[in-house]
């Protein structure tokens, strides 16, 4: 079968129109890397600051303020209760710790007396009599 021509068409732009056909294309970005990245950096801000928003709306809507959040709850009278009764348990401490110690250099006062009657009687074991 023989190809039909169109009388019409020239043999010129049989030849571009061959070309574009045949030629191979690449995909090109429509913007460039900058402009990505700055669209990329203003939709973080910006969804950054709508979430800062809602989070405030939120607040304002519980009743709430972030920095009442941060109060102490306790009244003085409380405190000062509270404070009184660690330093009692503080004081308590102490003392059991200073009769473990006095405890504890008795024993060590013990054990180094016993040690030299132990030596002593060793020493009198190798003699010769």
């Amino acid at each position: 079968m023989a190809r039909s021509r169109d009388p019409r068409v020239t043999r010129a732009a049989r030849k571009v129109s061959g070309k574009l056909t045949q030629g191979s294309f690449a995909p090109q970005p429509v913007h460039s890397r900058a402009r990505r990245l700055m669209l990329w950096g203003a939709a973080c801000i910006i969804s950054g600051l709508i979430g800062m928003a809602l989070t405030g709306m939120y607040l304002q809507h519980s009743g709430t303020v972030p920095f009442e959040l941060c109060k102490a709850p306790a009244a003085g009278a409380d405190l000062q209760a509270e404070l009184a009764r660690t330093q009692l348990a503080l004081m308590q401490e102490r003392a059991s710790r200073a009769a473990v110690q006095k405890t504890a250099n008795a024993s060590a006062a013990e054990v180094s007396r016993l040690n030299t009657e132990l030596l002593f009687l060793r020493g009198q074991k190798q003699a010769p009599r």
